[in-house]
């Protein structure tokens, strides 16, 4: 059920290509259950919505808290609501539904390919990448935040960075930098960033670029993973937006 609650490989690569975008993802259990989960929020021709959401803890708390702010995200409609907006407006919901002490980090960005923009606010969400797919040059984009359900009047602010043609935004969850791998060591942040550049330069801008950086992870990750694990990659397409 809760692998339910994300896209289908058949739904993202159709809507990448209703906005002229590349998405790849991956997404795999921890070894209990847990808080992971992704989306994609269609907004009109040009601008998709994007959200990625990890909720604290394990267990069935964890899976129907996320169930809960699913429900939430489809319930509240977009429209024109900025990013900032839009997480304060679940914040509120969603401090009144949860336990104290519970709580969720979020980013909720939106992809406007008119504009060539990404415009997003983070709620204490790991840092999202944004990178160039000529060059293969990438940096970490500002993540932080208040989490979701901790303080119910809560400010968020939204940020915005330029997404051209040359562009890729990578999206995770703590699981990919906060896992021990076969060195014994986490994968860290420059780390990560030496992943991905060498990643893009050998495979170009038609990689599937989230499931290259997942299966290099797994080879070096133990078996079974102590966090759910989730990956999401957008990358500027020659494919024909629409509109």
């Amino acid at each position: 059920m809760q692998e339910n609650l994300n896209p289908t490989p058949e739904h993202y690569r159709g809507v990448g290509m209703d906005y002229g975008l590349r998405i790849s993802a991956t997404f795999q259990m921890s070894s209990e259950l847990g808080g992971d989960m992704w989306g994609l929020v269609p907004i009109d021709a040009h601008r998709l919505g994007v959200y990625i959401v990890d909720f604290a803890g394990h267990g069935l708390g964890a899976a129907l808290n996320t169930f809960r702010l699913h429900s939430l995200i489809w319930s509240e409609q977009v429209d024109d609501q900025t990013p900032d907006v839009y997480l304060q407006r679940l914040n509120r919901h969603l401090k009144g539904l949860l336990p104290v002490g519970q709580y969720a980090t979020m980013l909720y960005g939106i992809v406007d390919r008119q504009n060539n923009t990404f415009a997003y606010a983070s709620a204490a969400c790991t840092s999202p990448v944004l990178g160039n797919t000529a060059t293969g040059e990438a940096r970490y984009l500002d993540g932080s935040g208040v989490p979701l359900g901790v303080i119910r009047d809560a400010r968020y602010e939204t940020r915005e960075v330029p997404f051209d043609k040359d562009s890729f935004l990578l999206l995770y969850s703590d699981a990919l930098i906060e896992t021990t791998l076969d060195n014994g060591q986490f994968l860290c942040e420059a780390g990560l960033l030496k992943m991905l550049q060498d990643t893009v330069l050998e495979g170009g801008r038609d990689i599937d670029l989230a499931a290259q950086i997942a299966d290099q992870f797994m080879d070096r990750a133990p078996a079974k993973l102590d966090d759910d694990f989730t990956i999401v990659s957008l990358q500027a397409a020659n494919i024909p937006s629409a509109g």
